[in-house]
């Protein structure tokens, strides 16, 4: 994958360390060269890979993601994998790392809205299997931690709505040094209820 074929594709989000493309029937990530980081009144532009390797012992986020979707996704059953956006691969070129992940779409075509964009959702169908999703997390000890509504989308299928989880960078307690409490799963289980509760009550007034 070159320079060119990233810049013809569409950006479609960003976070903290990372951007996203959409590319055909692919959305890929990739890390950005260097984040912002505030001190006070000052910002200081710092290289990616260097204060994640520093801050957490993840050099390369892409790699990261790679490996906790291999490690976990075989606890889920297969009839609720589609709530899971699918990790194909992840291409390296020219020092840069590019993770080839599922463009989640509405069976229109177009690309699934997150639940931040999408705001109050009615389907029943939709939080049936958001409940059915939090029994999973919490049973298996799928310790994803970065749960909210930017990052859950809700994928249309006719009358019906899903939701679909796309980002699994924040794993366990490994990206949290600070919180040591979540090395205990029973804490885990409680984030995650915590997280799942608090998009309810936004979404499902």
């Amino acid at each position: 994958m070159s320079d060119f074929d990233l810049f013809t594709s569409m950006k479609i989000g960003e976070g903290k360390f990372r951007e996203v493309f959409s590319f055909g029937d692919l959305a890929i990530k990739t890390l950005k060269p260097h984040f912002t980081k505030k001190y006070g009144r000052f910002n200081v532009n710092m290289p990616t890979g260097l204060y994640t390797k520093y801050k957490f012992g993840i050099k390369d986020f892409n790699e990261h993601e790679f490996a906790v979707y291999r490690d976990f996704i075989d606890r889920v059953p297969e009839v609720f994998r589609d709530s899971f956006y699918q990790i194909y691969s992840i291409l390296h070129n020219e020092g840069k790392s590019y993770l080839l992940t599922q463009l989640i779409k509405d069976d229109d075509g177009q690309i699934s809205r997150t639940m931040s964009q999408t705001g109050h959702i009615q389907d029943t169908s939709f939080w049936k299997r958001f409940d059915q999703l939090e029994d999973i997390l919490v049973e298996q000890d799928i310790a994803l931690m970065a749960i909210n509504s930017a990052n859950i989308v809700v994928q249309r299928s006719g009358n019906n709505t899903i939701p679909v989880f796309t980002d699994y960078k924040r794993f366990g307690n490994r990206t949290y040094p600070a919180q040591f409490w979540l090395a205990s799963r029973s804490q885990r289980a409680k984030k995650i209820q915590r997280n799942l509760q608090t998009l309810r009550d936004k979404h499902n007034e």
